[in-house]
């Protein structure tokens, strides 16, 4: 027997962090079986109470689901609160796996050795107003892959200077150069990216063979490879 206390936090890190049955063990020290059993009592439980309650609004569920598989079992509820129902998400959610097989990618997790590379973007921070006129601010933003340390400067434009000018300050702040610098396809940087190449500003490839380090531009719209 576990104490409610523990029962409590291993279905709270379960149903609401969604954490894996590994990650719950290792975080509280205990065995992964002890987890599983947790969650199986508690999801007997619910299917006890649950499992009726959805019958009124299973043709609308399903018809909704399938024409919208992205929706959230959480956007579900909402939509059938409005329609009277009074049960919780969970049956939900296990309602839209059985009826959407997963899609979702897998991903390696990312791992850097130190100095092997930094990250480089721009944020936007919409205008400043000084000296009576109204001028954009932009932050660039280098961010070391290994100890997530991170340098920021702020600028009028996104000019290929400031991309060098950055960088240059961001290398003295950090005391030494990456061996690898990864864009987030930024235009004062990557003129092209088509994947399978990518062609790169001239003055920052001047730039980085000074410097003994390798531009690099992640895939379009696959923020996942910065880790």
């Amino acid at each position: 027997m576990i104490s409610k206390d523990l029962e409590s936090k291993i279905k709270f890190h379960y149903y609401r962090d969604h954490w894996p049955v590994g990650t719950i063990a290792n975080q509280l020290g205990i065995h992964p079986d002890v987890v599983k059993r947790s969650i199986k009592q508690g999801e007997y439980r619910k299917k006890a109470v649950s499992s009726k309650i959805l019958e009124p609004h299973l043709a609308f569920i399903k018809e909704t689901f399938e024409a919208y598989p992205h929706l959230r079992a959480t956007r579900m509820l909402d939509m059938l609160r409005d329609r009277g129902y009074t049960g919780s998400v969970y049956p939900l959610r296990k309602l839209k796996k059985e009826l959407l097989p997963s899609t979702a990618k897998a991903f390696l997790n990312l791992k850097f050795c130190p100095g092997e590379q930094a990250q480089v973007d721009w944020g936007s921070f919409g205008t400043i107003d000084y000296d009576g006129k109204t001028r954009p601010l932009h932050a660039f933003v280098v961010v070391l892959s290994y100890s997530r340390r991170i340098f920021v400067r702020y600028f009028h434009d996104m000019k290929t200077a400031r991309v060098l000018e950055g960088l240059k300050l961001a290398f003295e702040y950090f005391g030494g150069v990456p061996r690898i610098l990864l864009f987030d396809n930024m235009k004062s940087a990557v003129i092209e990216n088509a994947i399978t190449a990518v062609r790169f500003n001239s003055q920052l490839l001047e730039f980085t063979a000074y410097h003994h380090c390798e531009p690099r531009a992640c895939n379009p719209r696959a923020g996942w490879e910065k880790g």
